[in-house]
């Protein structure tokens, strides 16, 4: 991977395998069943859409249900690949062996909270 992000507390914050290893590791750090706010979740995402540009990329978290498919579901609309939230959690559900994404309350507030503000955004 060129780079990682890490939207986690629970694991080591460095990148597992050969110390000669080159990817970038960037952080989002929450504890399970919290999420990221809407800035660090933008953060993230663009940089994983900017790194995607030059190789694989890897968004993690402790179970890879809920704060990682955030940021993945905001960086698949800034590439453009998606047009609404629910959209990108489809696309994630059509390629991910999960049965479901499981985004809670508190998520579901800071994505509409960046979702609002993307659209904003956009149309100024």
């Amino acid at each position: 991977w060129v780079t990682i992000v890490g939207c986690c507390n629970e694991f080591p914050r460095f990148v597992y395998g050969s110390p000669s290893t080159s990817a970038t590791y960037l952080t989002c750090p929450s504890w399970d069943a919290t999420a990221c706010n809407a800035e660090e979740m933008h953060r993230a995402a663009q940089a994983l859409v900017r790194a995607a540009a030059t190789g694989p990329v890897l968004c993690h978290c402790a179970s890879g249900k809920g704060r990682s498919v955030c940021v993945m579901m905001v960086a698949l609309i800034i590439k453009g690949e998606c047009d609404s939230l629910e959209e990108a959690q489809a696309a994630i559900l059509a390629k991910r062996k999960v049965s479901a994404v499981l985004t809670n309350p508190l998520m579901s507030y800071h994505l509409r909270a960046w979702d609002n503000d993307w659209r904003h955004k956009k149309k100024a």
